[in-house]
């Protein structure tokens, strides 16, 4: 059995094996395929296939843990610049 969520959108010619898990909203581009078991979070956007077993979350879709390590990072940037700002304004 394969779970899909309201407001999925699958193109053409995509294999969804058994066990695999879609949230709401999730976008698969054609010609995709997406493994057993696998579990893709809501609002996410397939763009590669997705090996059986794994976690994808995002737009476009990553692994679990590159796109949590990518959203951590992300939060971080408006600190991150201020110091790079007040380390250059420092050279001058």
């Amino acid at each position: 059995a394969v779970i899909i969520c309201g407001q999925a959108a699958i193109a053409g010619s995509c294999t969804i094996q058994d066990g695999a898990t879609l949230g709401g909203a999730v976008m698969v581009a054609d010609n995709l395929t997406v493994g057993y078991g696998a579990k893709i979070g809501g609002g996410s956007g397939l763009m590669n296939s997705v090996p059986p077993g794994e976690k994808w979350f995002g737009v476009p879709a990553q692994p679990a843990r590159d796109f949590f390590r990518a959203t951590s990072i992300f939060r971080q940037l408006p600190d991150l610049a201020k110091t790079v700002k007040h380390n250059t304004q420092r050279q001058d």
